[in-house]
């Protein structure tokens, strides 16, 4: 049963030492998760891009023997360790369809991401993981336009990106394929000085 409408399911994510913010748009059904966290339906591919992008092993993340079930402690440890946060631009959602894409989950409360920013100093780049609803929220939040994949806005004290999707669903146009999002997310991640390429 759709319920019409629900609250994040997740608080933020967010490390003493977040060096970075990552912004999808809102988790999908509880049905569809592998875990209660981040990024864990079966269309979604981003612990297999970060393994790709930092451990050079796209499986880094998924516990052995095992098809697609996530490690979430070991996901944990890497996210502290590096600076990474995590949290969605929608806070409450009409959960209209399963699934997480933008359509079938209309914003009813955007993130307040200036006061999330308030908890986490050292944060200085913002990813937002798509380019339609989230780009949407935060340009009308921080008065800015990110009309594209690629595209990017340097604040006072911050970087706003914004990259592909990591749901598998991005793919389906052609134009970004898995090793094209993890050559982007790789350039972006050392631009921000948390991934050092010898």
């Amino acid at each position: 049963m759709i319920n019409p409408i629900e609250v994040h399911p997740f608080g933020p994510f967010l490390p003493q030492n977040t060096k970075v913010l990552m912004f999808g748009y809102f988790p999908t059904p509880k049905e569809n998760r592998t875990m209660d966290f981040y990024y864990s339906s079966s269309t979604n591919e981003m612990w297999e891009m970060l393994g790709a992008i930092f451990f050079n092993d796209e499986k880094h993340f998924i516990k052995p023997a095992s098809k697609k079930v996530y490690d979430q402690s070991k996901i944990e440890e890497f996210l502290r360790e590096k600076g990474i946060g995590l949290y969605d631009v929608v806070t409450i959602a009409h959960r209209k369809e399963k699934g997480a894409a933008d359509k079938k989950n209309p914003c009813v409360q955007a993130t307040d991401i200036k006061a999330l920013l308030e908890f986490v100093p050292d944060c200085k780049a913002l990813f937002i993981l798509g380019k339609g609803e989230p780009a949407k929220i935060v340009n009308e939040q921080f008065s800015i336009k990110l009309s594209k994949i690629g595209d990017s806005a340097e604040l006072e004290k911050i970087t706003i990106y914004c990259l592909p999707s990591s749901s598998r669903e991005t793919q389906k146009s052609g134009l970004w394929t898995r090793e094209n999002k993890i050559q982007l997310y790789k350039e972006k991640f050392q631009e921000i000085g948390l991934l050092h390429i010898k």
